[in-house]
């Protein structure tokens, strides 16, 4: 009886010491624990239920945890931290008391909320969810479901939402006309055919970008500061009782008009690849303007000239004929390529450090002042005069500088013409680079009339001139490995003497010099 006796009060307490311990299979979880002070029994795969029961506020985001078992015992938890793992499910039903939930950036293919009636806040991102309940969850103010795989998303239930993320889902209907205090709506990149938000007078933020939208009225929505209804299929659209708009995005879509006289604060607008050829686009009002971007709207006018704090501007893809630019003296990026402009004046724009110019009418361009310049297209022009000579041409890579199909372009005016041989491929056949394109007047000397080949060449090459001259073969790095005098006519110069690599020979006449790359194989 004894002995009876004494294996009941041993098995009594081993049951009492396991139940006092939640088991914590994921290694990454319990350290993470242990790092925070929460795990006082150590890495043992176990936490004590009283140091699980103390703790209200966990934060295991972005620890390598695949398994939170274990969870269930933190029943006091109100805020928890879980996004950024590798977790593919998590029970969180036994616990109540939560009021902030955030496990975006996991593996999650199912959630279950409807226990956790205290949730305040939750964010699910980037997850892959197909549903999600949110219906038992009344108090919710706060909630993010963006990057998931819904197609339906009911919010009936959730009066109180502030903030609503649910972009980049397959969401064909939302209704938000019951939310009236909500301020912040993402629901970019879904399915959605209609959209009425008439009722939230709230509103400082909406994305509806890239739905099936023919139509939004904002007319309501008075304290809009951010609107992008880009990507849809809008034909009208009004602005003009949304004078508090900051950033206002209407592009790729099916407008042929804008108002945008009303939005003097307006300092980021897009409205590029509409078609706003019958009404142009004012933007005269917008004083506060630092990025325009309406390239690809058959534009035949624009005046920037009031925009003074430009820093970006993009109007390629139009049909303008001249651009003026000279008030814009902080525009940093300069884009007006493909459009009819024959002359454009940049020399009072010296922070610039781009410009895309291709394909105009373009017959001088002096870039002398731009001394931040690193990136120039100007391609596909008439140019017969191109200064680039701005002391700040080695910041300019070679793919970064193309002036190819200017077949009027015989010299380029740079900082240091070996340089630029040596680094600047993307030229035409007949253009050529100087310090000093003065005296190289195609006037006077026709660089068409030198010939030398061949190039890559071995043993010699041949320099046809129809003067005499001189010449001079130097290496990359300045150091000079050749030189002689040049007979009017044919002449051979041998190389087959030189280390293989890439030379600059320098040709002088009576009428200048040419400047052209050998490569010795």
């Amino acid at each position: 009886m004894k002995i009876k006796l004494l294996l009941f009060v041993f098995i009594l307490s081993t049951f009492h010491v396991v139940s006092q311990t939640t088991a914590i299979p994921d290694a990454n979880f319990e350290q993470a624990l242990i790092d925070a002070g929460y795990d006082t029994n150590g890495l043992n795969g176990t936490i004590l239920n009283t140091d699980a029961q103390a703790i209200t506020y966990l934060n295991v985001a972005s620890k390598g945890i695949s398994d939170l078992t274990g969870i269930a015992a933190f029943i006091n938890l109100t805020d928890l931290y879980c996004s950024g793992n590798e977790l593919s499910s998590i029970d969180i039903t036994p616990l109540t008391a939560l009021q902030l939930l955030r496990c975006g950036y996991n593996n999650l293919i199912s959630l279950d909320v409807s226990q956790n009636t205290s949730l305040q806040e939750l964010r699910c991102n980037a997850n892959l969810l197909t549903s999600l309940d949110v219906t038992s969850n009344t108090m919710l103010s706060i909630f993010y479901c963006s990057f998931n795989q819904l197609s339906s998303l009911d919010i009936s239930q959730n009066l109180d939402l502030v903030a609503l993320e649910c972009n980049s889902n397959l969401i064909a209907n939302l209704d938000v006309s019951l939310h009236t205090v909500l301020d912040y709506l993402f629901c970019d990149d879904n399915l959605l055919g209609s959209m009425d938000v008439t009722n939230n007078t709230l509103l400082t933020i909406l994305g509806c970008s890239n739905n099936n939208l023919f139509n939004i009225d904002v007319s309501q929505n008075l304290d809009l500061v951010f609107f992008d209804c880009s990507q849809n299929n809008i034909t009208t659209l009004d602005v003009t009782q949304n004078d508090a708009l900051i950033y206002f995005d209407c592009a790729l879509n099916e407008l042929q008009n804008i108002d945008i006289t009303q939005n003097i604060l307006l300092q980021d607008f897009r409205c590029h690849a509409n078609d706003f050829s019958s009404s142009g686009l004012d933007i005269t009002q917008n004083t506060d303007l630092y990025f325009i971007s309406c390239y690809g709207n058959s534009l035949s006018t624009l005046d920037v000239t009031q925009n003074v704090g430009l820093d970006y501007l993009a109007c390629g893809n139009n049909q303008l004929t001249t651009l003026d630019v000279t008030q814009n003296i902080v525009l940093t990026e300069f884009y007006f390529n493909f459009n009819q402009i024959d002359n454009i004046d940049v020399t009072q724009n010296v922070n610039l450090e781009l410009i895309l110019c291709n394909g105009n009418l373009l017959t001088d361009l002096d870039l002398s002042q731009n001394i931040a310049l690193y990136f120039l297209n100007s391609s596909s022009n008439f140019l017969e005069s191109l200064n680039l000579k701005n002391g700040n041409n080695t910041a300019m890579a070679n793919t970064s500088f193309n002036a190819t199909n200017n077949t009027n372009l015989t010299c380029i005016t740079v900082d240091d013409e070996i340089w630029s041989v040596a680094n600047w491929t993307n030229i035409d056949a007949q253009t050529s680079f100087s310090d000093n394109c003065d005296a190289l007047s195609i006037d006077d000397f026709d660089v068409n009339e030198t010939q030398i080949y061949p190039n890559p060449a071995k043993d010699n090459i041949t320099i046809i001139l129809n003067n005499e001259g001189t010449y001079t073969l130097v290496s990359l790095l300045g150091k000079e490995v050749q030189h002689g005098d040049l007979l009017n006519g044919t002449n051979h110069l041998q190389i087959n003497h030189l280390v293989n690599g890439v030379y600059i020979i320098t040709i002088k006449t009576i009428n200048g010099f040419v400047f052209k790359k050998i490569i010795k194989q």
